[in-house]
């Protein structure tokens, strides 16, 4: 005999018609904690992050606005991803020399900074208009997923390995 597993609660409605799945209570403090006493880590968009953390009217709103604003910019960051993979197969085919390949990889980052700054720009604009408290948590939120993240530190290169062809070399090597 197989088991099966139990089909999943049924969804209720919350305030304003929202789907609320049944589990814990949403709330400031963050809606369901990974682990007690563990450190929340930021796995994915800041941005739809800092959503999870609002009650549900403004989460809801805040994620209306994200899906709206991706849908604006979603063209802009493909053609940035084409040019930029366009540049590369034309310096692997000899195509474009070193300044034509800068120039190409410079517009393609402008604008994909240029659909970034246009959703973070709106997240601010709507954040400005709640409430010190959502402002609070969604400016918290932004802000520690804007930090970097933990990376494993560079080793150096052994003495004279490693270094670009013409790089000058460091003090007492020869």
């Amino acid at each position: 005999m197989i088991a099966r597993k139990p089909p999943p609660p049924p969804a209720v409605l919350g305030p304003a018609d929202e789907v609320v799945a049944p589990g814990p209570e949403r709330s400031l403090g963050g809606p369901f904690p990974h682990a007690v006493g563990a450190p929340q880590r930021f796995f994915g968009n800041p941005l739809v992050l800092a959503s999870r953390d609002l009650p549900p009217r403004e989460a809801r709103a805040l994620q209306i606005l994200l899906r709206a604003e991706s849908e604006a910019v979603r063209a802009d960051l493909s053609l940035a991803r084409r040019e930029r993979a366009e540049t590369w197969r034309a310096l692997a085919r000899g195509e474009v020399g070193e300044a034509e390949a800068n120039r190409r990889l410079e517009m393609a980052h402008r604008r994909e900074l240029a659909a970034r700054s246009r959703v973070e720009n709106a997240v601010a604009d709507w954040a400005l208009r709640q409430s010190p408290e959502v402002r609070a948590r969604v400016g918290e939120a932004l802000a520690q997923g804007a930090q970097p993240q933990w990376r494993r530190p560079v080793r150096p290169f052994p003495p004279g390995e490693g270094q670009a062809p013409g790089a000058p070399m460091a003090a007492g090597e020869s």
